[in-house]
């Protein structure tokens, strides 16, 4: 994920491409992001973050709603 800027506007979309499934995908925070964001079941990760850090880590559960997969994925998110 790209680096979220302090008290600035972050918006990103998480993509999940499936060779089983077509989709939908449905995105599931299994952690806390930093503080003023959050995580959408559309994959979208927005707000404002408030609080700086060296890189939170972050996981996410990926569902495909028609075919009941499950993938987790950890991630470091900056906010500098």
């Amino acid at each position: 994920m790209p680096p979220a800027d302090l008290n600035k506007t972050y918006d990103f979309k998480i993509v999940a491409v499936s060779s089983c499934a077509p989709g939908p995908f449905v995105f599931t925070a299994l952690s806390q992001l930093p503080p003023g964001l959050a995580l959408y079941p559309s994959g979208e990760v927005e707000g404002a973050p408030t609080m700086a850090s060296n890189g939170v880590p972050f996981e996410f559960e990926v569902e495909i709603s028609q075919g009941g997969a499950v993938a987790r994925q950890n991630v470091l998110l900056l906010v500098r």
